[in-house]
């Protein structure tokens, strides 16, 4: 049973919605309720926005699922999510050059990080040899991000470009938040 004051956090979120959208001034193709449910399922994770039909973004989320403990979410950055969240930091999601990390997604410390340093922060709260990647995070992003462009704009070349979106296996769903 909803209660006053969850009703009242409900209109708030829908409000932010249209506000939103007003100002994106796009159709989010999606239900408006359904998306407010989406958003306010996103609010506090750490998720990891990619380019869901690149093959080697797939990898890189396929390596994360493995090792991560549960602790990142996804979405791709054709998401109405994606939309919603990264606008807020002057992203364009139609430009599908970076990996992005929103830590605290829609929350009081919400923090935003892209290319090399989304990358290496995500590698870092993984499991194993590749948490110590996080130390390449004392080099300066103008030295790092080169070679991280580099490999974008060349990735779908080498690791091919889908036609959709993967479908995650039913034990991935819930930490998949476009779905």
């Amino acid at each position: 049973m909803k209660t006053q004051s969850d009703e009242q956090e409900e209109k708030r979120a829908r409000l932010d919605l249209e506000n939103q959208s007003a100002l994106l001034g796009e159709d989010f193709n999606q239900d408006s309720g359904e998306l407010a449910q989406i958003i306010e399922k996103a609010k506090g994770k750490d998720i990891i926005f990619f380019d869901g039909v690149c093959g080697l973004c797939d990898r890189f989320v396929q390596f994360v699922l493995e090792h991560d403990d549960g602790h990142f979410y996804f979405a791709s950055l054709q998401s109405p999510l994606a939309k919603y969240v990264l606008a807020r930091h002057g992203v364009d999601t139609k430009v599908l050059s970076s990996v992005y990390l929103v830590r605290d997604a829609l929350g009081p410390k919400e923090r935003r990080y892209k290319r090399s340093e989304a990358a290496l922060r995500i590698m870092g709260d993984c499991r194993g040899a590749s948490s110590l990647l996080k130390g390449f995070l004392v080099i300066p992003p103008f030295l790092r991000d080169p070679g991280y462009n580099l490999v974008a704009a060349v990735r779908y070349r080498l690791f091919g470009k889908r036609d959709a979106c993967r479908i995650p296996a039913p034990q991935e769903r819930d930490r998949f938040l476009d779905l």
